[in-house]
């Protein structure tokens, strides 16, 4: 099976500037990552007019290295640069505190493909890592 990872999901841009364009993605899985709240309604309502024809999975959380919940910043007056981010996101950020869950980036997709399936990777996520000593992926 073909499995595609959309990080940063947003409204569902990367459906009509790419999915829609490549026919061997029409019998893919697809699964959207979004943690802004702001944005997951209209990710939703993109995955429901499409929902017919392609294989969409929305998960409401951010990939990242570890599984665990962090400050997301929502941006006031750029909506597409909220982060989990501070610093990038310090010019004006919201006074509103909102916790997301992420989740490891590694762990996710090992835990839903299998040997033999087929995984494109896009992430478009910002995002201050911690510098993590043994890790992996």
């Amino acid at each position: 099976m073909l499995h595609l990872f959309d990080g940063g999901a947003n409204v569902g841009q990367t459906f009509d500037q790419y999915i829609l364009e490549q026919p061997e993605l029409l019998n893919a899985r697809i699964w959207c990552f979004e943690p802004s709240p702001r944005h997951l309604h209209r990710l939703l309502e993109k995955s429901d007019e499409l929902g017919g024809r392609l294989n969409i999975v929305i998960c409401p959380f951010a990939l990242l290295d570890i599984n665990a919940t962090m400050t997301f910043y929502e941006k006031i007056g750029d909506p597409l640069g909220d982060s989990l981010d501070r610093d990038r996101s310090a010019e004006k950020i919201s006074k509103r505190r909102i916790v997301v869950a992420t989740v490891s980036t590694a762990e996710f997709i090992l835990g839903n493909t299998g040997l033999g399936d087929e995984v494109i990777l896009k992430l478009d996520v910002e995002a201050h890592i911690p510098r993590v000593r043994g890790g992996r992926f």
